[in-house]
């Protein structure tokens, strides 16, 4: 993981199965841990386990402000992607 001064890192598994469908957003386990509290100066870690390529993108799917703080692309399986949060944002 990259190292960025005055900060914090948070790691985040992209689950395997999670590609399955809609089942895990309501079971709430496609990714782990399923919420995290990111404060500024904050790495945030994606490593994909799953055995298909996934996407992690900001906002909501029902929002009109996805994509707009970060979008990976494509993230292969066993790989990973990192993003600093700078400032304070809601995503």
């Amino acid at each position: 993981m990259p190292a960025f001064a005055d900060g914090s890192n948070v790691s985040v598994n992209i689950t395997g199965g999670s590609e399955a469908g809609q089942g895990c957003i309501s079971a709430k386990n496609c990714y782990d841990p399923d919420t995290i509290t990111v404060p500024p100066k904050t790495v945030i870690s994606w490593t994909n386990i799953d055995s298909t390529t996934h996407t992690v993108t900001s906002g909501t799917p029902s929002g009109n402000n996805t994509g707009q703080v970060f979008d990976s692309g494509t993230i292969e399986s066993g790989g990973n992607i990192f993003f600093h949060i700078h400032k304070l944002r809601y995503v």
